[in-house]
């Protein structure tokens, strides 16, 4: 039971992560800010926001896990990077997809050949299910794939594995809150050099500023807090291909709002993911973290 409550949780945090592009893609469009500032304002604001979380916490038990704090802000800095700077140049749906397919491909053959561990069939099922799923499902037409925002993708998508490594090496450490708070500070400080000036932060209106607090506050320190959670009871691998159904999430908001339609090819990727979302609530394929 405590086994499905991490995949709720981490799906949960998966669709709260599926809303980023969408309001990044209104601020890149509508205010002077760039895909970096916006990456520098999203993990600076989040970090009060977790502290304020935390306040209510008991002592810290334990010895502070530095390593863990770093990678998860090495991580958040560059994801946020790569992601956001990829999304003028691919688009929301190729960006993402790029970004959360690599990790958990990555993870599963590094798992495999070199931690020697062995896989569930489901769990490759799961694999192939949701790459193929994914694949289908972005196939939208956008011309051409652009060289550059495949790579940044990919560069997003190596900053996910060192955020997924430094919160497996916080699980230890209670209360783990304000340690994410202390990750986003630290993924701020590395973007210091992307800081938008305060001429640019003047000229932000109102609904502008309710996007930058709603990236803080809900996919991100929210978001995390559940990512957490979920950490605690299945494996970093599962974490991930749970996480594939972000994409799936942007592009249904891009259907709403912007009124795209889905092909038939693209509603089969639906169901692909959804199998692998089946198939990863099988007790066979949720293995405890270790």
């Amino acid at each position: 039971m405590k086994q499905l409550e991490g995949v709720f949780l981490t799906l949960l945090a998966a669709v709260l992560w599926g809303t980023v592009g969408i309001s990044v893609k209104y601020l890149m469009l509508h205010s002077h800010l760039s895909a970096e500032n916006i990456a520098f304002m999203r993990l600076m604001l989040a970090a009060p926001m977790l502290m304020l979380f935390s306040l209510r916490f008991q002592k810290p038990v334990g010895p502070f896990p530095l390593v863990g704090v770093l990678l998860l802000g090495l991580g958040h800095a560059v994801y946020c990077y790569g992601y956001f700077r990829a999304i003028p140049l691919t688009g929301i749906s190729i960006a993402v997809t790029v970004s959360l397919c690599l990790p958990p491909l990555l993870l599963a053959f590094y798992s495999a050949l070199v931690l020697r561990e062995k896989l569930h069939l489901n769990l490759w099922g799961a694999i192939f299910l949701g790459v193929v799923g994914l694949g289908l499902v972005t196939q939208v037409s956008h011309g051409h794939l652009n060289l550059q925002g495949l790579m940044l993708s990919g560069l997003a998508g190596i900053g996910f594995l060192l955020t997924l490594k430094g919160s497996q090496l916080i699980l230890g450490w209670q209360p783990q809150t304000p340690l994410l708070a202390l990750g986003f500070l630290a993924g701020g400080i590395f973007l210091l050099p992307y800081a938008p000036d305060l001429h640019q932060l003047r000229q932000l209106a109102a609904v502008e500023w309710g996007h930058l607090l709603y990236l803080a506050l809900i996919p991100s320190a929210l978001a995390y807090i559940l990512f957490q959670r979920g950490l605690k009871t299945i494996s970093s691998l599962t974490a991930g291909l749970i996480t594939l159904f972000e994409p799936l999430v942007s592009m249904v908001l891009a259907v709403l709002l912007f009124s795209e339609v889905l092909l038939p090819l693209q509603w089969l990727g639906v169901a692909c993911v959804s199998l692998m979302l089946l198939l990863l609530t099988r007790k066979n394929s949720v293995q405890n973290s270790t």
